[in-house]
């Protein structure tokens, strides 16, 4: 709450919340962008942390939507490839097309 408060005059907040979806703590006017990844790469960096656990990662998925779900919920979908410079560039053009799209409404 405290950072939204100290950001509310710009023009565009970014959160990264895990099961923002699942919890039903969006509003009508968030605007939702989903990052479409492929599951082997998703699998592949998840079995590289140090404390991989299947069972537990087992458990998270079948509390979250699934993929189809979230695509459909969200208002943009981007591809994630893991490039950092690609993903800026897409960022920064969707952070462009957003804001266009809000101002002409």
């Amino acid at each position: 709450k405290m950072f939204l408060k100290k950001n509310r005059k710009k023009k565009i907040v970014v959160l990264d919340i895990p099961l923002y979806l699942e919890n039903k703590m969006y509003k009508s006017n968030d605007v939702i962008i989903f990052l479409k990844t492929k599951r082997k790469d998703v699998n592949s960096r998840l079995k590289k942390r140090k404390n991989f656990n299947q069972k537990l990662l087992n458990i998270l998925r079948k509390s979250q939507l699934t993929l189809k779900q979230k695509k459909n919920k969200s208002n943009y979908v981007l591809m994630n490839n893991f490039n950092n410079a690609i993903m800026k560039r897409k960022v920064k053009i969707l952070k462009t097309k957003i804001l266009n799209d809000r101002s002409s409404t």
